[in-house]
């Protein structure tokens, strides 16, 4: 049998909605914002993610370009047909930036770059009696604060005017008249 009342809802027009938001949210997920700079300038906006990345000799998904095996004994090559690279220079900028030097930007809080300075200055080496401390609020044990004060060591945009405050890092001189 047949309903004799209508089924479908009246279309509303949805004034909570903002227009320009859904429309940009679109376009994003339209054209994806790329951050690497080698492969941005790749990208064809024409074609797929898929066929962008086989075009420039990357993987889309890498377990089926590099399958595991089943069992260890079966070592048989891929038999997935693979699309020609027509962009080899993606992959050549990518390697490069890979392989170049980094700086390493690790850095203590202000907080316990003092605490540590605190320890040196009051303790020297000794870390057991760091530990037993009334400033050592967070009750570090002796092996945290010795990987603390190694940390610090390492970082020599703390290490170093630490030094010069202390007078260590002044270049000794040496008298002129002094030759034998």
């Amino acid at each position: 049998m047949g309903k004799t009342v209508k089924q479908r809802k009246k279309k509303q027009y949805m004034y909570n909605v903002n227009r320009r938001k859904v429309q940009q949210k679109r376009k994003k997920k339209l054209e994806p914002r790329i951050p690497c700079e080698a492969i941005r300038e790749a990208w064809d906006s024409r074609k797929h993610t898929k066929a962008n990345l086989e075009s420039m000799g990357l993987a889309f998904k890498v377990n089926a370009v590099l399958p595991v095996p089943p069992t260890a004994s079966s070592d048989q090559p891929s038999t997935a047909r693979r699309r020609p690279v027509t962009r080899p220079e993606v992959v050549s900028k990518l390697e490069a930036e890979a392989n170049r030097p980094r700086e390493r930007k690790v850095r203590l809080p202000t907080a316990q770059v003092r605490l540590v300075e605190h320890f040196l200055d009051k303790f020297g080496d000794d870390f057991v009696r760091m530990a037993r401390s009334e400033r050592n609020h967070y009750q570090l044990t002796p092996k945290q604060i010795r990987r603390l004060v190694t940390r610090f060591w390492d970082i020599p945009e703390h290490y170093t005017p630490y030094m010069k405050r202390k007078g260590m890092l002044e270049k000794p001189t040496v008298p002129e008249g002094d030759e034998d």
